[in-house]
């Protein structure tokens, strides 16, 4: 997000900049970013690809990954019987059982079919009626408690605070929590997700903070209605109703006074 502040906002100069954190998978992806050369560089205070000038080669560069990846996923054979392996365990698979499946050292290949195989294994009304909530709860448990906040977040953070500021601007601190964050009411809701942490970092370089968690969820009766039932990916994504309900609660925080429904 750095990138594209740097890249496309600084040419606008919005005087309001919300930094939208979902805990899901944030995070997480910082770490596999941090190890690009490229998105590093934008840490450097001068850097930049000039990208607002560059949309047409981008969109020919676009093209040209779509298309190879097109004809690679042509080129996935599936087998006759479903893999006996649950949604969950899809990146902690042993390598015994990859090896059984024949897709040894292929979490790609493992994940097209397990997303092409879910009505054989009924995973939809599984999900439903909440038959593997307290197997993925323990494993979200465990996550959690092994993640770290990554010090480069601070860097990153600050680096788009100063970017922000120097036209002028504002940047808001949004936290949006996952789903799996509600599985069961035994969470500390702090320690999930190393959610104070996060919010420490944020709150300690002065940003202003609008964390979801307790301007929407914590107070709502059933604060799963609020996330897509049917969702690829169970915790990713909000329904209408959830992202209505975020976007009064930021609307409200941001510029105050009553939003008319």
């Amino acid at each position: 997000m750095l990138a594209a502040l740097k890249e496309y906002v600084a040419f606008i100069k919005a005087k309001k900049m919300l930094w939208l954190y979902y805990e899901g998978n944030d995070m997480f992806e910082l770490t596999l970013e941090s190890n690009s050369k490229l998105l590093r560089k934008y840490l450097q205070s001068e850097f930049s690809q000039n990208l607002i000038s560059r949309q047409i080669d981008i969109d020919n560069r676009l093209k040209n990954y779509i298309h190879k990846a097109e004809q690679k996923l042509k080129g996935i054979h599936l087998p006759n019987q479903p893999p006996r392996i649950s949604e969950r365990e899809e990146y902690v698979a042993s390598p015994s059982t990859v090896n059984e499946m024949g897709l040894k050292h292929n979490h790609g290949l493992m994940h097209e079919i397990l997303m092409r195989t879910k009505i054989f294994r009924l995973f939809h009304i599984r999900t439903l009626i909440g038959f593997d909530r307290d197997f993925t709860a323990q494993n979200v448990i465990k996550e959690t408690e092994s993640m770290e906040v990554n010090p480069l977040f601070t860097e990153v953070l600050q680096k788009a605070k100063n970017v922000t500021t120097a036209w002028g601007g504002k940047l808001y601190f949004i936290y949006l929590p996952d789903k799996n964050r509600y599985l069961q009411s035994t969470y500390s809701h702090d320690l999930f997700m190393k959610r104070k942490e996060v919010i420490a970092v944020a709150k300690n370089l002065d940003l202003s903070v609008i964390d979801i968690h307790e301007e929407v969820f914590a107070n709502h009766p059933y604060p799963r209605s609020l996330f897509q039932t049917h969702s690829r990916s169970t915790g990713a994504h909000y329904n209408a109703k959830g992202y209505n309900e975020i976007s009064k609660a930021i609307v409200l925080k941001v510029k105050g006074g009553k939003i008319i429904n």
